[in-house]
């Protein structure tokens, strides 16, 4: 016992002085958490399908259709027009036009029937024979292109006038713009010959009007009146149109004369005025009914189109009744029909049941709701062609 005790001390002050160990080091050694089974971190690569409460969920913007935009289903007026008629801003324009154009020729038009003068000299000047026929134009195109805009506005959906609807109006409307147009100019160019010339009234030997030097109409007596001593009567009362008319005196009449010649310049203006409108109006309604008539192609064309899809899914199930169609044989799966005996797969679309819409599955997608599902679980063909004889390897694609 005595022996090893100095032995053990001399190991003590042989063995080398360690550091000093940290706080760190001197915590206990934390081991690794152990491994995940191969299963959890499969299923933890898979992605969760569990389902969200309804305060994480975010609602998902969605567009509107144009069945929805045509009900008025929180959408604008504007979005609606939009889906209910295209280039529906350019009719709209036009149509709003031609109103403003025959609400101002209407009311030049109905000025000029009404003021016209009816009284001697006023035959250049008379024109309620040439504007009649815009009072009815000017009518029934104001008429006509509030109902389009009123229509278009105002109907539950939205929906233009039956474009063929427009193809008609705007065809007679152009149609009869053509002689209004014509008379109304007429009219126009009586008014402006009023006085042309510096004589008012026909020539005669009983005398007319001359206008002097400073502006005003005088009366002309001719050498045929001073010869025989003639002098002028303005008693003479006459009849124009159903219109008595006669003056007290001459100098009732050169103050009537004078008048109309101080009138002339506004008339012009306003048969100018009622004239432009008139060939606008001509203009608008050809360029309306040229769009009616395109409008009235395109819709023609859907119809056609909406007639041959629905004529050829009878023809189809037709035949499919009278077994012109006939199901492929062997077994189906996803609508391809497995030809075992030469070692690959050909496709065979499916026929339809009867009753059913013809539906064609493509390879990798599942069955439609009216189709069978697959008769056999079957498993991926690796080869091409015919299987190897002894003696030969088989090719692989």
């Amino acid at each position: 016992m005595a022996s090893s005790q100095p032995s053990a001390a001399t190991d003590a002050s042989t063995r080398p002085p360690t550091a000093p160990q940290t706080p760190a080091e001197s915590q206990p050694r934390q081991h690794p958490p152990p491994a995940q089974p191969q299963d959890e971190i499969q299923n933890a690569s898979q992605p969760s399908t569990q389902l969200q409460s309804p305060e994480t969920i975010q609602p998902q913007p969605q567009t509107q259709t144009q069945s929805q935009l045509l009900r008025g289903d929180s959408s604008t007026l504007r979005q609606r027009l939009t889906a209910a008629e295209s280039h529906w801003q350019w009719k709209f324009g036009l149509r709003t036009t031609v109103i403003i154009a025959g609400i101002i020729g209407l009311g030049c038009a109905a000025w000029i029937f009404a003021s016209s003068p009816t009284g001697p000299y006023t035959s250049y000047i008379d024109s309620r024979d040439t504007v009649f026929s815009s009072l009815i134009t000017f009518s029934i195109s104001i008429v006509w292109c509030t109902v389009c805009i009123l229509v278009l506005l105002l109907r539950k959906p939205n929906a233009p006038v039956h474009p063929g609807v427009a193809v008609g109006l705007d065809l007679l409307l152009w149609l009869a713009f053509i002689p209004s147009c014509m008379f109304i100019l007429l009219g126009l160019n009586d008014t402006m010959r009023f006085g042309n010339g510096g004589i008012i009234g026909k020539y005669s030997s009983y005398g007319y009007y001359r206008q002097a030097d400073n502006g005003t109409w005088v009366w002309n007596a001719t050498e045929y009146d001073s010869y025989y001593g003639r002098s002028r009567d303005c008693s003479y009362s006459g009849d124009y149109r159903g219109y008595t008319y006669g003056f007290a005196n001459c100098a009732e009449e050169d103050a009537y004369v004078n008048a109309l010649w101080k009138d002339k310049r506004h008339r012009v203006g306003v048969e100018m005025t009622a004239t432009v409108c008139q060939f606008l109006g001509l203009v608008l309604h050809l360029a309306l009914f040229a769009w009616a008539c395109v409008d009235t192609n395109i819709r023609n064309r859907r119809k056609v189109t909406k007639d041959a899809e629905k004529l050829a899914g009878e023809i189809v199930m037709n035949m499919v009744r009278s077994g012109a169609i006939v199901q492929a044989p062997g077994p189906v799966v996803r609508g391809y029909s497995v030809l075992l005996d030469k070692g690959y797969v050909q496709p065979w679309p499916q026929q339809p049941q009867q009753g059913q819409w013809v539906q064609q599955a493509q390879w990798g997608k599942q069955p439609m709701p009216s189709m069978p599902g697959p008769a056999y679980q079957m498993q991926p063909m690796r080869s091409l062609g015919p299987l190897p004889q002894k003696g030969e390897s088989a090719r692989f694609a």
